[in-house]
């Protein structure tokens, strides 16, 4: 796969751009943007209401939101600007028969538990609601996205103010290390260019051989903490726009230089890989 430019926008970018965005609610506020996504904090009268994600195009006008904790899909609408519809929701080979509410131009659902695991893994959506045109949606880099939105939703649209140290499970990443041991060197990756990144190794936990954090100094793309567990195998995270570690499995080595995520991986890992393409290579 060639590598691709990655999608990310200032913040100071962001609170200029001018997009179709679906689902705003009075006020807004950028609060980040991650694989050519951007999310946004939503406000009502001045109260937080919930966080909103949207691709950085004009061609695409699916979205996701938060309203009062609870995550909605919001995509146009081309029927009545008030009440309800039945529909048919498929992300790639699973249906959902499904209820739209309309608000003028656009329509929304509540999402649960499932669908949004569904959304993350998924490639593809679509949506057929009664009486109107199929539409269908891409879902490349609705991992990121979503978690991201879920991030946004906890801290109430707040931004936050240093990277967390926190992981997911099985493993979490060592409170941060001095940084005497720290070298510049050349990344990339599937979905982003080349890149000036910083290595910092830290010491290794109890059954790990070395620990290493690799980030961009421009924080224009996700940091990545490997573990290292053997010669081939290292449990990974990554965090985005300086948020909370993620994991996302164990990773093998493709070459001396580059590594990819294994065939077999847990559910969690398996939810925050999703369908995006994931690999870096240190050089």
């Amino acid at each position: 796969m060639p590598l691709k430019p990655a999608v990310f926008a200032s913040i100071a970018a962001l609170v200029g751009l001018m997009l179709p965005t679906l689902g705003f609610a009075q006020t807004s506020q950028a609060y980040s943007s991650v694989r050519g996504w951007i999310i946004s904090s939503e406000y009502q009268n001045g109260a937080f209401i919930g966080c909103h994600g949207q691709k950085n195009t004009r061609a695409e006008t699916l979205a996701f939101r938060t309203r009062y904790g609870q995550m909605e899909m919001v995509v146009p609408n081309e029927g009545p600007g008030t009440g309800f519809a039945g529909a048919l929701v498929q992300i790639d080979r699973s249906a959902i028969d499904a209820q739209f509410g309309f608000e003028g131009s656009y329509a929304f659902r509540a999402l649960t538990d499932h669908e949004i695991g569904l959304l993350k893994k998924g490639s593809r959506v679509q949506v057929r609601i009664n009486g109107q045109y199929q539409q269908e949606h891409s879902l490349k880099g609705s991992t990121a996205a979503l978690l991201k939105i879920q991030e946004c939703e906890s801290r109430k649209g707040q931004l936050p103010k240093a990277k967390s140290a926190q992981a997911a499970q099985p493993q979490k990443p060592a409170a941060r290390a001095q940084q005497s041991n720290q070298v510049s060197a050349n990344c990339d990756g599937f979905t982003f260019a080349p890149y000036r990144c910083t290595v910092t190794r830290h010491q290794p936990e109890a059954g790990y051989i070395d620990t290493y954090e690799i980030t961009d100094p421009n924080a224009n793309v996700p940091s990545f903490f490997f573990k290292i567990m053997n010669q081939n195998e290292a449990d990974v995270w990554v965090a985005f726009d300086g948020g909370a570690w993620n994991y996302v499995g164990v990773w093998i080595n493709t070459s001396d230089e580059c590594s990819e995520p294994a065939q077999t991986q847990t559910a969690e890992a398996r939810m925050n890989l999703g369908q995006d393409a994931w690999g870096l290579c240190v050089r």
